[in-house]
């Protein structure tokens, strides 16, 4: 069995995000009520943070133990997933509940003759 049961825990939370990123890039912008649920939904995902805290605290000191240069390198990764998911959080939070007004449109016609 060995890291079968982490591997598939980390699967999944990496499925949802993704569904998430899916579903809030998939959104209609000017729906005031999708961009009410994805702001709802967003702070929800970004649990990743006490995940993390509790591999630390419970699964890396028994790694440790039996593979020390394993533990060493994610400890390194989550030091560095650390910021990241910190950023996400912060940006999750701000998530608009309204939509944005939109940028002036660009024109897609080519400069080149």
């Amino acid at each position: 069995m060995g890291g079968e049961p982490l591997l598939h825990v980390h699967m999944g939370r990496r499925a949802r995000l993704l569904a998430l990123a899916v579903e809030v890039g998939a959104g209609d912008s000017a729906d005031a009520a999708a961009g009410k649920r994805a702001a709802e939904r967003c702070p929800a995902m970004t649990g990743q943070r006490e995940h993390a805290e509790h591999e630390d605290t419970f699964i890396h000191p028994l790694l440790r133990e039996r593979d020390p240069v394993a533990a060493d390198a994610l400890d390194a990764e989550h030091l560095r997933l650390g910021a990241a998911i910190a950023a996400l959080d912060d940006r999750a939070r701000a998530f608009p509940a309204a939509p944005p007004t939109p940028a002036p449109r660009r024109s897609t016609r080519s400069t080149w003759r």
